[in-house]
């Protein structure tokens, strides 16, 4: 598992420390709470606020009316040998915001994939690249012919650069089907 979506895992579980399976808080609240009074900035709580919800989605823990329990696979989990790994997929498409002009959209998503050492689903450019070309019949075959295309015409080949550019070119109604390849992509390559 990426390290840093590992250490953010370890860190929510970490307010479970003492519970059983079926038992829980307030995790937003309580989490917020000790991130602010830590001085962890907001940007770092939103993304801990998404993978609590990923963890939901994933069964390791259960959510209803604010409030999140342990679930036992949560639980096997936390109380894990150190050889266990925790399987994942990332789905995006059930942490990002849509919204019409994808501002927002990839704001989300570059919080989840953009940056190597903070990002927790980190994506490659190669792994963006694929993605996108699956949405773009225009792109070239490969990756670092792209490149050379972009650097050729003056244009940034920074990654979220082109990366919200080929995103605001991705039809509204396919937007979703994009994140959930490019979820599939992130899979096969951790």
């Amino acid at each position: 598992m990426n390290k840093n979506l590992s250490k953010r895992v370890d860190y929510i579980f970490s307010f479970f420390k003492g519970c059983q399976t079926g038992e829980g808080l307030f995790l937003y609240r309580t989490m917020s709470g000790v991130a602010r009074k830590n001085g962890i900035p907001q940007d770092e709580i939103n993304i801990l606020e998404r993978i609590a919800w990923y963890m939901c989605i994933n069964d390791f823990l259960s959510y209803s009316d604010h409030f999140f329990k342990l679930t036992a696979k949560g639980y096997v989990y936390m109380n894990k040998d150190a050889d266990d790994e925790f399987e994942f997929e990332p789905h995006l498409s059930k942490l990002v915001v849509f919204d019409d002009g994808a501002e927002r959209m990839f704001s989300d998503l570059w919080s989840l994939v953009g940056k190597e050492n903070d990002a927790p689903y980190y994506a490659s450019g190669d792994t963006l690249f694929a993605a996108f070309q699956l949405y773009n019949s225009t792109l070239p075959d490969t990756f670092d012919v792209f490149i050379e295309h972009r650097r050729a015409h003056n244009l940034s080949t920074s990654r979220a650069q082109w990366a919200y550019e080929l995103l605001h070119a991705i039809p509204h109604e396919e937007r979703e089907r994009f994140l959930i390849n490019l979820s599939e992509l992130i899979t096969c390559t951790i």
